[in-house]
């Protein structure tokens, strides 16, 4: 059921990285995949490595002190913090999840499918990031 489960939240990953969009959510709407190959690992760190260069982007673009709690910090800094943050957090996550494999052969896999899952996930969010504070959210 668990596979069935995952297989049925993964649907698409070859979409292109969420673009600017006005109230269509599905277009950062991703696809993720159970068994992550080496040149999907690459295509989903592509992936995110572009929506974020967007989202900062966009972040540079809008964000402005005069309206911010924290006018000291740019939004850009606080992404920066966040994503450093998060690839600890993914790190760490997937260690966890395949360490009942440790010393196993599904180890790298389920660390892989892991890795892929947490970075597909984090596109998603950055290009709903991105989202609100084009659309002033």
């Amino acid at each position: 059921m668990k596979q069935f489960m995952i297989a049925l939240s993964l649907v698409g990953f070859f979409s292109p990285p969420c673009l600017a969009f006005a109230d269509d959510a599905s277009k950062c709407q991703v696809k993720e995949m159970v068994d992550y190959s080496k040149a999907e690992l690459e295509a989903a760190d592509k992936a995110l490595n572009e929506q974020y260069k967007k989202t900062r982007e966009t972040l540079e673009k809008n964000w402005d002190p005069e309206y911010s709690n924290m006018p000291e910090q740019s939004a850009v800094e606080v992404l920066l913090k966040a994503q450093r943050a998060w690839i600890a957090y993914r790190d760490a996550e997937c260690r966890l999840r395949a360490k009942r494999f440790d010393g196993g052969t599904a180890y790298s896999e389920i660390f892989a499918g892991c890795i892929g899952d947490l970075t597909v996930k984090r596109t998603q969010d950055l290009c709903y990031t991105e989202d609100d504070f084009a659309n002033g959210g």
